[in-house]
């Protein structure tokens, strides 16, 4: 039986299991965390060795999916430039990789697009044919598909965390870590909710809080009215982008993930009626559109393992 890698690089560390076909994991591999920014270097260590520890543990691991966050270029196998890890910029993975681990056969992907397409072929998003996911964390990843094929433009699309909204709250302009004002991301990542406790408490800002996200999915057990306000800001700002993605794609369901929205069912809740109070004259765009979060325990490790399936069938059907 063929085993295939997945491998999840994120802002603060890197973790990898390894799946059959089926999408059953057949065993983990111990999760890294950065102690230091990785350059690409270090990323390049990391993921080696984890093929090298797959290997020792089964010889039957024939290919690997890397998630990176973007932008990148899948098809050359080069993490260009993310704006969460600032010391990796133009570092091809791929083709070194292939020098250090030629027994096994590596791709590249974006994070966002790897954790939907696992939904998408194990998870939440099985059966339906135009689906779109949004990931919000360290980072806002998204992913466009349509029947089965990942929607990426001329590459390096969809990144709609980097659209611009005028956000909502007491502070309606910000800076975001790519650079850019205003960016989805801005408001609705880490730093993001972090920024927003920090006006809602009258705190000054400056390295964002590391437990804002568990804080606020603990709100299903206490009522706090700052807290309260947090949540509330929090989610229309959230819903504000949601409608955006709707009316430029149209989708039939939208796959919600990533360490902020993940297990917090008040946060769900309270997007699902703020997108329905805000689709005014464009409701009908609405109409049947299902909202769902992730099922799949490690959704960008899976996803990563399923797109190296498909990739590394789609070679061996050419004959490569």
């Amino acid at each position: 039986m063929e085993l295939y890698l997945g491998i999840d690089l994120g802002g603060s560390g890197i973790r990898a299991g390894v799946y059959d076909q089926m999408g059953q994991k057949q065993f983990p591999l111990e999760d890294k965390r950065f102690s230091l920014e990785p350059d690409g270097i270090d990323i390049v260590r990391f993921v080696s060795d984890f093929v090298r520890q797959a290997l020792q543990i089964s010889s039957s691991v024939v290919s690997f999916g890397l998630g990176s966050p973007g932008p990148l270029d899948y098809k050359k196998g080069v993490i260009e430039s993310p704006p969460n890890l600032p010391k990796v910029r133009n570092a091809p993975v791929i083709q070194t990789l292939s020098e250090l681990c030629p027994e096994v056969q590596g791709f590249l992907v974006n994070d966002a697009d790897a954790a939907l397409f696992g939904e998408y072929s194990w998870g939440a998003a099985r059966g339906f044919r135009n689906v779109v996911g949004v990931f919000a964390g360290t980072g806002v990843g998204s992913s466009v598909m349509s029947r089965g094929i990942l929607q990426r433009g001329k590459g390096k699309g969809a990144e709609w965390g980097h659209h611009t909204i005028m956000g909502y709250g007491s502070r309606p302009i910000r800076k975001c870590s790519c650079g850019n004002m205003n960016c989805w991301e801005a408001f609705v990542g880490t730093s993001g909710l972090g920024e927003t406790c920090c006006e809602v408490f009258g705190l000054k800002y400056s390295v964002p809080p590391q437990q804002p996200a568990q804080q606020l999915r603990n709100l299903t057990k206490r009522s706090d009215k700052k807290w309260d306000q947090i949540l509330h800001i929090y989610s229309m700002n959230l819903a504000i982008g949601l409608r955006n993605i709707v009316c430029v794609h149209h989708p039939e369901c939208i796959v919600l993930g990533g360490g902020i929205i993940l297990g917090n069912e008040n946060l769900y809740n309270e997007v699902v009626e703020k997108l329905s109070f805000i689709s005014g004259p464009m409701s009908s765009m609405f109409e049947g559109l299902v909202i769902k979060t992730c099922e799949l325990e490690q959704p960008g490790v899976a996803g990563a393992a399923a797109y190296a399936i498909r990739q590394y069938e789609r070679l061996r059907a050419e004959g490569l």
